[in-house]
């Protein structure tokens, strides 16, 4: 079986292959390909995931649990373009927002007690490929407990070990661009607008937007910033049989490790294991270094898809906080970018030749909350 890497390559080669048969095929028999191709291609979008190549940068996107596991009000906005070069590749931009609710200043609190709290949050997102587009907008709550007795050092407080469950419920749509269908090439090489095409009742009767909701579980253990893991359940519900477009579920396993290399250099090795049921695992390990936690470099290895190249930089000023020997950042300004480089797709060389690699770039504000209402401790970024 496919998995989602291959069936975004389907739906790009299908559509750069009506291009290359337009000139030699009369435009009925031109048609039919479209429509045939079209309603496998959409049926194969409904099934599968948003692709991302900084799954660590932001993993409140594949795991609803996180929410709930920073001590930060966390804005995120991101823009990927895919196969460079590639007629109607993929194209995904989102933007997140999460935050913890009611989560006490520990600095305040006995380190044996055991408290516990909310999140919440906010993604929109659109993953457009060809001419069909998948736009989602998911709410997120989250809840937080502790497993273990915290410690207390001095005025500062860190947490034992805890774990979050949290949920997305969420509307996803699907629609097709009807005048991107009716577009033919001209044996120049020219795209221009068909209008013959407008009165083709095969085309116009196509399905050209279905609007589901969907939810999504998951789970996450951590203990202070040293190490993550997880699992989380997305696309849990079938959507609309009664059109054939029916979701995928997908399940993924994620975790990372922040290992100090110096007090101010450390080595953040991280992974993501995803699966879409009936179809093989697909792995991807990203292995970053963080200098002062503001300078990141990193590199990535997707399984039998890219090798990605990424760097990273926070800005975040310090402001001294009275009566505790500590600074408080009162906010921090992120931006990473990363390049994929691609190594195969559909088993062929056809995309890793023709294209010019991926672009991804993600910019964020991160919001500490007043010091009398936040924990003493970093967060993993």
């Amino acid at each position: 079986m496919y998995n989602d890497l291959s069936q975004r390559a389907i739906i790009v080669h299908n559509t750069r292959y009506i291009v290359q048969m337009s000139s030699s095929l009369s435009m009925t028999m031109k048609r039919i390909l479209t429509i045939a191709l079209l309603v496998l291609g959409f049926k194969a979008m409904a099934q599968q995931e948003f692709q991302s190549s900084q799954f660590m940068v932001n993993p409140f996107l594949i795991n609803p649990a996180y929410s709930s596991a920073e001590d930060l009000f966390d804005v995120q906005a991101s823009y990927r373009k895919q196969w460079v070069g590639i007629e109607g590749a993929p194209v995904t931009q989102y933007l997140s927002v999460h935050t913890p609710v009611g989560k006490p200043h520990f600095a305040r609190t006995h380190p044996g007690d055991f408290h516990n709290w909310h999140g919440t949050g906010l993604v929109l997102m659109q993953d457009k490929v060809g001419p069909i587009s998948f736009t989602r907008a998911q709410a997120n709550y989250s809840y937080n407990l502790g497993l273990t007795k915290g410690r207390k050092y001095g005025y500062q407080h860190v947490d034992g070990l805890r774990v979050a469950l949290g949920t997305f419920v969420g509307i996803h749509n699907y629609s097709v661009d009807m005048d991107y269908l009716k577009q033919s090439e001209t044996s120049t090489g020219e795209t221009v607008y068909n209008p013959a095409s407008g009165e083709d009742i095969s085309i116009n009767a196509l399905q050209q937007s279905s609007t589901t909701v969907n939810i999504s579980f998951g789970g996450l253990i951590y203990y202070l910033e040293t190490y993550y893991f997880g699992a989380s359940f997305s696309q849990i519900l079938k959507g609309d049989e009664e059109n054939h477009l029916t979701y995928r579920p997908h399940a993924y396993l994620m975790g990372a490790y922040k290992a100090r290399l110096s007090d101010r250099t450390f080595l953040i090795p991280s992974f993501v294991l995803k699966k879409a049921f009936d179809a093989p695992w697909s792995t991807e390990i990203n292995l970053r270094l963080d200098h002062e936690e503001t300078y990141f470099a990193g590199v990535s290895l997707r399984q039998s898809d890219a090798l990605v190249a990424m760097v990273g930089y926070h800005f975040h000023p310090k402001k001294q906080v009275r009566n505790f020997r500590q600074t408080q950042k009162p906010f921090q300004f992120q931006v990473y970018y990363s390049y994929d480089m691609t190594l195969n797709a559909l088993g062929k060389n056809d995309l890793a030749e023709q294209s010019r690699g991926s672009h991804e770039i993600t910019v964020g504000i991160l919001l500490s909350p007043k010091f009398s209402e936040r924990n003493a401790e970093d967060t993993w970024r």
